[in-house]
């Protein structure tokens, strides 16, 4: 007898789930169940609540003849209206003044989020075309600006300005996510003085991850942790702020982005993945392998390492120079021209 299958009743957009942020709430446990991680998770609550939520409340002012229920402002059912999508796109150009770039990020995950609820079969399934946009080059840091980057603090007692060089260090060494470096525990540290070694337990892809730590990193570390952490316990954070608690991310960006400046000045750049970048131009530029690039940075895939590549692997003049065509071509000797007498 054919074995009789679970039929699983077909969820419903009910009228608390229309309203948009308990809709949102759905879209987060749903991506819970799918085993996202944290960091990525924490991207969508971001996005959430810096773009979404306040487009809703300004086309809720602006459109309210577009919405199905006026009463309740921007709603789920909403989504799948192309106007919404066309409105979003110039609400972010204008008033949040974002890049092409930027706004194509936005974009994408205002698709996720409309994705989640049309594979659940609340609203009907739409394909957004989203304008395919470059990621632009960014400009690295010079030698003089890393130089000064990495200048060892002056007050040695001060516990802040202290993490922010260990960390500006181990980033330019390891090329690690802010996201990943916030969550390294003294345990994590364990091969560290014997094996150049540090375990990432939280990564973007949620894949664990042995990071080697450069010989000059090593011994930075390990003076920091002899310094500041030699009490901590193996649960304890290894860049705590200075009551010993976890730093979030956003908070590294931002005490970094004020280190950079005191440092660079207000027109210097001062952005903590910036350095990220930075590694991985140098890597392939002294002939590092694309594949160690990829184990390194922890991709899932090779296409940011390929944009890497493409953008910052620039051939070394010796390389170039024996396939110049000026090599091949015979060029005829200038001569000299002589006054007509």
């Amino acid at each position: 007898m054919a074995k009789k299958s679970l039929i699983k009743p077909q969820p419903r957009l009910s009228a608390g789930m229309d309203v948009l942020k308990t809709g949102f709430q759905f879209f987060i446990m749903d991506a819970q169940q799918k085993g996202l991680s944290p960091h990525t998770i924490d991207s969508y609550s971001t996005w959430f609540m810096s773009y979404l939520a306040p487009f809703a409340r300004y086309y809720a002012a602006t459109f309210p003849q577009n919405l199905a229920n006026p009463e309740k402002g921007l709603c789920v059912c909403d989504l799948d209206n192309l106007l919404v999508v066309s409105c979003l796109r110039e609400w972010l150009l204008q008033t949040k003044n974002l890049s092409d770039y930027s706004v194509h990020s936005v974009i994408n995950y205002y698709a996720i989020f409309y994705h989640c609820f049309s594979r659940h079969g609340l609203i009907s399934h739409r394909t957004f075309a989203n304008k395919k946009v470059e990621q632009p080059i960014k400009t690295l840091y010079t030698d003089e600006q890393l130089l000064k980057l990495l200048e060892p603090p002056k007050d040695k007692n001060n516990f802040s300005e202290v993490r922010n060089w260990v960390i500006t260090n181990y980033v330019l060494g390891t090329g690690n996510r802010r996201g990943s470096i916030v969550d390294i525990t003294m345990g994590d540290c364990r091969d560290l003085a014997e094996h150049n070694h540090i375990r990432l337990t939280h990564t973007k892809n949620g894949k664990q991850q042995i990071v080697y730590v450069p010989e000059a990193v090593k011994h930075i570390l390990l003076d920091f942790i002899r310094e500041w952490r030699a009490q901590a316990d193996d649960k304890d954070f290894l860049f705590c702020n200075q009551f010993g608690s976890k730093l979030k991310a956003s908070t590294l960006t931002a005490v970094f982005s004020r280190y950079a400046r005191e440092r660079l000045g207000k027109n210097g750049p001062t952005s903590l993945h910036l350095l990220r970048h930075q590694f991985a131009a140098t890597y392939l530029r002294t002939g590092g392998h694309i594949e160690d690039l990829k184990k390194a940075l922890n991709h899932s895939s090779f296409s940011q390492v390929m944009w890497y590549a493409d953008k910052y692997d620039t051939p070394a003049p010796e390389k170039n120079e024996p396939f110049n065509i000026f090599h091949t071509l015979a060029v005829p000797q200038k001569k000299k021209l002589k006054p007509k007498k």
